[in-house]
């Protein structure tokens, strides 16, 4: 999408951002009961916006898309999911009307070219099962598989190297 602006997000957007969590997470067919389940996850406040770097995709004024980064000091455990020291990709997110139209490109060459001016050589992410090819295509390598907050679903930890 050429028209896409990318700009940074402000602070009045979390109830927006969180929307387009919930309806880019559920245009996937999860089951109903995982709303419930990812309540807590899927939701931006405005102290995550003081705390993560935010970036939107801005299309004729309206939010298409956003992702958020955050830079790891060291390894730590959330639960049983493993993050890894370093850049770390915590959201990319795409609304439903706009998926397959570019934005999460737009999205993903501003992240590298982000990464690129900040001299940031690799970064880390967990991928939804259902948008892996995407990271692939990128470059993303799968590191491994850790167990999500849903029993017997297991999340892809991916790397992507830029060098």
């Amino acid at each position: 999408m050429d028209n896409a602006k990318i700009r940074a997000a402000r602070l009045d957007e979390y109830q927006t951002l969180t929307d387009i969590m919930f309806a880019s997470k559920f245009y996937w067919d999860y089951p109903e009961e995982y709303k419930t389940l990812w309540r807590e996850e899927l939701t931006i406040t405005p102290r995550m916006l003081q705390e993560q770097a935010f970036f939107v995709a801005e299309v004729e004024n309206n939010i298409a898309g956003f992702y958020s980064i955050t830079y790891n000091i060291k390894d730590y455990f959330v639960g049983k999911l493993f993050h890894p020291q370093g850049l770390w990709l915590e959201n990319m997110f795409i609304h439903p009307d706009w998926i397959r139209k570019r934005i999460g490109d737009a999205l993903m060459e501003h992240l590298l070219s982000y990464c690129r001016l900040k001299n940031i050589s690799k970064f880390c992410f967990y991928a939804d099962p259902n948008a892996t090819g995407f990271y692939e295509r990128y470059g993303g390598q799968l590191l491994d598989h850790y167990p999500s907050s849903i029993p017997g679903r297991d999340l892809p930890l991916y790397e992507l190297n830029l060098q």
